[in-house]
């Protein structure tokens, strides 16, 4: 197998890695500064690659969406995993989720991976009301996510 892998992969992987050869994006491959993640970058032979432009817009309207958690780099990380048409491992819940909902194949590593997919409804912090955006337009106060039910 030479899946995409997630920097968690690499830095909680404590000497367990099932591969040799991976793929990952940039901002992920810098994550690994600890000597510890440099000691087990060196037993990977690591292709650093950049998505394809249709994958990554794919991924970010997605993530658009269904509110996701996720960062600029969780999503570019997951449009890599569709580019490539390769395995998606990562042990962060939301990264899965978006992976999930698009339909491109991952796993856990250290952890299962999830079974349900969720999306997020965006609510003022203040007053509990639904927006698309902050601030509020009832109360003027920012959002925060929450899972939807």
């Amino acid at each position: 197998m030479e899946p995409v892998i997630d920097a968690n992969v690499v830095i909680h992987g404590r000497n367990r890695q099932d591969f040799r050869k991976v793929y990952t994006v940039p901002e992920v491959f810098e994550e690994m500064k600890s000597d510890m993640a440099k000691r087990r970058v060196d037993n990977l032979e690591i292709q650093v690659e950049e998505p394809g432009s249709e994958s990554l817009e794919k991924v970010m309207e997605k993530s658009r969406d269904i509110n996701s958690p996720t960062s600029e780099t969780d999503e570019k990380l997951v449009a890599l995993a569709d580019t490539l048409g390769r395995t998606l491992v990562s042990d962060d819940k939301a990264v899965q989720n978006l992976a999930k909902h698009l339909d491109i194949g991952f796993e856990g590593y250290m952890e299962d991976k999830i079974e349900e997919t969720l999306e997020w409804e965006l609510v003022c912090e203040n007053c509990g009301s639904k927006v698309s955006s902050p601030p509020c337009p009832n109360c003027g106060h920012q959002k925060v996510r929450r899972r939807s039910f």
